[in-house]
């Protein structure tokens, strides 16, 4: 289906020639145009991420039509995705956050993978566990990531601190981690 509200610029040279927004239907169109070498480029509108194709090159010759030529410059858009979970106190050591277990607050998350758009690699912000231990990274694009989790000092990891994760259109991950509290030793020196 298509999708509304879609923004696609059309640039000549660089420089910004006209700006339209899509139908109900999807459907754009530039009219007015004369004979030059154009490219579209697009902005998904809240809830999409664009696909692999961001912009594209159009030449309209004399005597084409802008109707004739752009027929073909179509773009596709997925609905984005998410990855959440939550940051525990595996007390009974069973690696699944079972009734009781309290988050752990203070956790950081971060969002590596194939599908980030960054060029360091890192997806988003790392994000910081609140006060339940929960953590959410939203408008992704499908893809594969990797979530890894670093607690604060006074935890231990009960398993995996890094888990991949494949996000398809319109999906919600869980991503979750199972920490235990660090023992301690200590005792008196005395004479």
């Amino acid at each position: 289906p298509g999708v509304a509200n879609a923004t696609l610029q059309l640039l000549a040279g660089g420089v910004p020639v006209q700006s339209v927004t899509t139908a109900a239907d999807g459907g754009y169109r530039f009219a007015g145009l004369s004979a030059d070498a154009y490219t579209v480029q697009l902005s998904p509108p809240a809830g999409f991420v664009a696909g692999a194709i961001r912009t594209q090159n159009v030449t309209l010759d004399s005597g084409s039509t802008a109707a004739s030529t752009a027929a073909g410059i179509s773009f596709g858009l997925l609905q984005e995705a998410s990855i959440g979970g939550m940051i525990y106190q595996d007390g009974n050591g069973n690696g699944l956050p079972d009734s009781g277990e309290p988050g752990i607050t203070g956790a950081t998350v971060t969002l590596t993978g194939a599908a980030c758009r960054e060029a360091s690699g890192q997806c988003a912000t790392p994000q910081v566990t609140d006060a339940s231990g929960r953590y959410l990274f939203t408008s992704l694009p499908p893809g594969v990531y990797a979530v890894a989790v670093t607690a604060p000092a006074a935890w231990a990891p009960n398993g995996p601190t890094s888990q991949g994760v494949t996000l398809g259109s319109a999906s919600a991950a869980s991503a979750s981690f199972g920490f235990q509290a660090r023992g301690s030793v200590g005792g008196v020196v005395f004479q």
